[in-house]
């Protein structure tokens, strides 16, 4: 099967505030006006949360153009390139996220003590970016460095460490280091676990849908299911009905049930899931591509022909404006429909 599965790491990780007061060594004058920046950046990371990304953007643009007036090197600048950076990974441009992030890194590497918890998070964040990108070396001496300050610094159950053991898991399991993964998921847990409100919600039932994966990758789809089905439910209560990660989960255990031989479970959720992303999201976000090269991969087991093309064709409509005309994966995508085509003819 070609099942590729959508996981958002953590969407946690966005400053909004200043940091005042948190291993600074050396400050620079501030001539914007910081009032008004909080009020842009605030704004943004309203938005954000709520995969409003449009109007996100234009407030986190507006925050930075205020920052800039601090100078090059303020920690208000590195904070708005942070948000910037984290809009663009959450909407699957992580090419434009990347110098985001590693200005914001270079910035607070100047002026933070090296064991600030805001260095850590920057650390974290652009290791997930760079599991995002399959960069695993990269992601893994970035989180590392970010748990090791984070369990320095903090008491042994806050959130901030489950959050990078969560992200160390997700590397794991990507690399096939399934028992360590586990570890890493279940240390998580053990600290989720034990908090509350929405935002610890959010966290549980991210953690949830990556073990779930990791137990769908170990070919038990039960146990995965039963984590899926947990993590949907923490999600919804987080973030609504109608939101990125609640279509994630979703199509996670549409794949579960497709695994499973139940095609028509599967279409059910994985239609659900496309449902939400196509309201929130860019159609050539790649969650999105996704979803639809798994319901289309659903409709040529079920012979559903007809459907399958259509699906199909409607990705390569979308890669076309993304990559460049010689990209094998067009070829790839174009030879699937010729072989439907006839296909289908013979039916």
């Amino acid at each position: 099967m070609r099942f590729l599965k959508p996981i958002i790491i953590n969407p946690k990780r966005i400053f909004w505030l200043g940091i005042i007061g948190i291993g600074i060594l050396s400050v620079r004058p501030v001539f914007a006006d910081h009032t008004l920046w909080q009020r842009y950046n605030r704004s943004g990371v309203q938005h954000l949360q709520a995969a409003e990304y449009a109007p996100a953007e234009k407030d986190f643009q507006a925050g930075l153009a205020e920052a800039f007036k601090s100078g090059e090197d303020s920690l208000d600048l590195a904070i708005s390139f942070n948000n910037i950076g984290e809009l663009y990974r959450l909407q699957g441009q992580f090419n434009e996220a990347g110098p985001y992030y590693e200005k914001t890194l270079a910035i607070q590497e100047k002026l933070l003590d090296p064991n600030s918890l805001d260095l850590a998070l920057t650390l974290n964040n652009l290791g997930v970016l760079y599991l995002n990108e399959h960069k695993t070396s990269q992601a893994e001496a970035m989180l590392t460095r970010a748990l090791a300050i984070r369990q320095k610094v903090l008491p042994p159950d806050q959130t901030d460490i489950a959050e990078t053991e969560n992200n160390l898991a997700e590397l794991y399991r990507q690399q096939g280091r399934f028992n360590d993964a586990l570890f890493m998921y279940q240390k998580a847990l053990q600290i989720q676990e034990k908090t509350t409100g929405k935002s610890s919600e959010a966290d549980l039932g991210l953690t949830l849908n990556n073990l779930g994966m990791l137990y769908l990758n170990q070919g038990d789809s039960e146990a995965a299911l039963k984590h899926f089905e947990r993590a949907l439910a923490l999600r919804k209560k987080a973030f609504g009905d109608d939101h990125p990660s609640v279509a994630t989960t979703l199509n996670n255990m549409g794949v579960t049930y497709f695994k499973q031989g139940n095609l028509a479970q599967a279409e059910l959720y994985m239609h659900q899931a496309l449902d939400i992303q196509e309201k929130t999201l860019n159609p050539d976000n790649p969650s999105l591509i996704k979803t639809l090269d798994n319901l289309a991969e659903v409709y040529r087991s079920d012979k559903k022909y007809d459907e399958a093309k259509t699906y199909y064709q409607r990705i390569l409509s979308l890669e076309e404006k993304i990559l460049p005309p010689d990209d094998p994966a067009l070829k790839i995508l174009q030879d699937r429909i010729n072989a439907l085509t006839g296909t289908s003819q013979l039916e």
